[in-house]
Protein backbone atom coordinates (compact mmCIF):
# COMPACT_ATOMS: atom_id res chain seq x y z
CA UNK A 1 0.00 0.00 0.00
CA UNK A 2 1.27 3.82 -0.52
CA UNK A 3 -0.25 6.23 0.71
CA UNK A 4 0.94 10.32 0.00
CA UNK A 5 0.64 13.25 1.92
CA UNK A 6 0.67 16.54 0.60
CA UNK A 7 2.56 19.29 3.11
CA UNK A 8 3.02 16.63 5.59
CA UNK A 9 4.89 18.74 8.25
CA UNK A 10 4.32 21.98 9.08
CA UNK A 11 6.26 24.99 7.34
CA UNK A 12 7.91 25.90 10.30
CA UNK A 13 9.01 21.80 10.49
CA UNK A 14 9.23 21.26 7.08
CA UNK A 15 12.36 24.16 7.22
CA UNK A 16 14.67 22.87 10.31
CA UNK A 17 14.24 19.45 8.05
CA UNK A 18 14.94 21.09 5.18
CA UNK A 19 17.89 23.22 6.60
CA UNK A 20 19.58 20.49 8.40
CA UNK A 21 19.76 18.49 5.85
CA UNK A 22 21.03 21.35 3.52
CA UNK A 23 24.19 22.12 6.18
CA UNK A 24 24.93 18.82 6.61
CA UNK A 25 25.18 17.85 2.46
CA UNK A 26 27.50 21.43 2.10
CA UNK A 27 29.48 20.73 5.33
CA UNK A 28 29.86 16.99 4.59
CA UNK A 29 33.53 16.89 5.49
CA UNK A 30 32.30 17.64 9.23
CA UNK A 31 29.61 14.89 9.27
CA UNK A 32 29.74 11.00 9.37
CA UNK A 33 28.34 10.06 5.97
CA UNK A 34 27.92 6.85 4.36
CA UNK A 35 27.19 5.53 1.07
CA UNK A 36 24.54 3.51 -0.32
CA UNK A 37 27.98 0.78 -1.57
CA UNK A 38 28.31 0.49 1.88
CA UNK A 39 25.13 0.43 3.10
CA UNK A 40 22.83 -1.73 0.29
CA UNK A 41 23.07 -5.16 -0.53
CA UNK A 42 24.45 -5.85 -4.68
CA UNK A 43 20.79 -6.54 -5.28
CA UNK A 44 20.05 -2.70 -4.40
CA UNK A 45 22.71 -0.70 -6.02
CA UNK A 46 23.12 -2.54 -9.10
CA UNK A 47 24.11 0.06 -11.36
CA UNK A 48 23.44 2.99 -9.23
CA UNK A 49 26.10 5.95 -8.86
CA UNK A 50 26.62 6.78 -4.60
CA UNK A 51 23.85 8.06 -2.42
CA UNK A 52 25.26 9.60 0.40
CA UNK A 53 23.42 8.69 3.86
CA UNK A 54 23.56 10.46 6.58
CA UNK A 55 22.17 9.14 10.22
CA UNK A 56 19.98 11.50 11.64
CA UNK A 57 20.55 11.33 15.61
CA UNK A 58 19.21 14.71 16.38
CA UNK A 59 16.72 14.84 18.73
CA UNK A 60 14.47 17.69 17.59
CA UNK A 61 14.16 15.87 13.95
CA UNK A 62 13.27 12.60 15.52
CA UNK A 63 10.25 14.37 17.36
CA UNK A 64 9.25 16.16 14.39
CA UNK A 65 8.53 12.61 12.67
CA UNK A 66 7.13 11.05 15.33
CA UNK A 67 4.95 12.96 15.88
CA UNK A 68 4.04 13.82 12.06
CA UNK A 69 3.87 10.05 11.67
CA UNK A 70 2.34 8.67 14.81
CA UNK A 71 4.71 5.31 14.21
CA UNK A 72 7.10 3.83 16.79
CA UNK A 73 10.36 4.99 14.08
CA UNK A 74 13.39 2.22 13.96
CA UNK A 75 15.77 4.92 11.54
CA UNK A 76 15.88 8.09 10.12
CA UNK A 77 17.94 9.10 7.64
CA UNK A 78 19.30 11.99 4.99
CA UNK A 79 19.49 10.50 1.31
CA UNK A 80 21.96 12.74 -1.36
CA UNK A 81 20.87 11.48 -4.33
CA UNK A 82 24.05 11.79 -7.05
CA UNK A 83 23.90 12.12 -10.68
CA UNK A 84 22.99 8.59 -12.27
CA UNK A 85 21.73 7.05 -8.36
CA UNK A 86 18.33 5.56 -8.51
CA UNK A 87 17.21 2.00 -6.39
CA UNK A 88 15.96 -0.42 -8.53
CA UNK A 89 12.72 -2.62 -8.05
CA UNK A 90 12.55 -4.14 -4.48
CA UNK A 91 9.80 -4.96 -1.96
CA UNK A 92 11.69 -3.33 1.50
CA UNK A 93 10.62 -7.14 2.51
CA UNK A 94 13.02 -6.51 5.62
CA UNK A 95 11.08 -3.82 6.79
CA UNK A 96 7.96 -3.51 8.67
CA UNK A 97 6.95 -0.11 6.28
CA UNK A 98 9.08 2.69 5.41
CA UNK A 99 8.81 6.50 4.64
CA UNK A 100 10.52 9.09 2.08
CA UNK A 101 10.01 13.08 2.41
CA UNK A 102 10.95 15.03 -0.34
CA UNK A 103 13.07 18.21 0.75
CA UNK A 104 13.86 19.74 -2.30
CA UNK A 105 12.31 23.12 -3.16
CA UNK A 106 11.43 21.74 -6.53
CA UNK A 107 11.78 19.54 -9.26
CA UNK A 108 10.89 18.74 -12.81
CA UNK A 109 9.97 15.69 -14.13
CA UNK A 110 13.08 15.75 -16.46
CA UNK A 111 15.57 15.19 -13.70
CA UNK A 112 14.29 11.46 -13.09
CA UNK A 113 14.42 10.36 -9.44
CA UNK A 114 10.88 9.51 -10.02
CA UNK A 115 9.12 7.08 -7.60
CA UNK A 116 7.59 3.73 -9.07
CA UNK A 117 5.31 1.21 -7.54
CA UNK A 118 3.52 -1.54 -8.66
CA UNK A 119 0.03 -2.44 -7.26
CA UNK A 120 -1.35 -5.95 -6.95
CA UNK A 121 -2.67 -5.71 -9.97
CA UNK A 122 0.61 -4.97 -11.60
CA UNK A 123 -0.55 -1.11 -12.54
CA UNK A 124 2.76 0.59 -12.14
CA UNK A 125 1.95 4.33 -11.00
CA UNK A 126 4.60 7.22 -10.54
CA UNK A 127 5.21 10.14 -7.88
CA UNK A 128 7.13 13.28 -8.65
CA UNK A 129 8.70 14.37 -5.96
CA UNK A 130 7.43 17.40 -4.67
CA UNK A 131 8.57 20.04 -1.85
CA UNK A 132 7.42 19.04 1.85
CA UNK A 133 5.65 15.45 -0.03
CA UNK A 134 5.58 12.37 1.92
CA UNK A 135 5.40 9.13 0.52
CA UNK A 136 4.07 6.05 3.39
CA UNK A 137 4.78 2.61 1.82
CA UNK A 138 4.66 -1.07 2.43
CA UNK A 139 4.43 -4.32 0.68
CA UNK A 140 4.38 -3.07 -2.91
CA UNK A 141 7.55 -3.19 -4.91
CA UNK A 142 8.98 -0.04 -5.58
CA UNK A 143 11.97 1.66 -7.28
CA UNK A 144 13.06 5.16 -8.62
CA UNK A 145 14.10 6.42 -12.17
CA UNK A 146 18.01 7.53 -12.44
CA UNK A 147 18.99 10.62 -11.72
CA UNK A 148 19.60 12.99 -14.64
CA UNK A 149 22.84 14.66 -15.08
CA UNK A 150 21.26 18.53 -15.32
CA UNK A 151 19.37 17.95 -11.96
CA UNK A 152 20.65 19.42 -8.36
CA UNK A 153 21.34 16.64 -5.80
CA UNK A 154 17.86 15.17 -4.73
CA UNK A 155 17.43 15.36 -1.27
CA UNK A 156 15.52 12.95 1.13
CA UNK A 157 14.48 11.87 4.41
CA UNK A 158 14.03 7.77 4.83
CA UNK A 159 12.34 6.38 7.38
CA UNK A 160 11.95 3.10 8.52
CA UNK A 161 9.47 2.10 11.02
CA UNK A 162 9.66 -0.73 14.25
CA UNK A 163 5.96 -1.26 13.91
CA UNK A 164 3.34 -2.44 11.11
CA UNK A 165 0.97 0.02 12.01
CA UNK A 166 -0.92 1.48 8.93
CA UNK A 167 -2.04 5.16 8.63
CA UNK A 168 -4.74 5.93 6.46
Amino acid sequence: MVTIKENFLSETDFLKVQRLSTKIFVERDKYQLDTNYRRWPPYIIKGSNVVLIYDIFEEEIWDIFQKATNRDIKHIMFYYWMENSYIPWHDDGHEKGAGTLYLNESWKKEYGGIYLYETPNKKINSILPERNLFVDQYEYEHATTPINREADIRQTVQIFYNDSKRNT
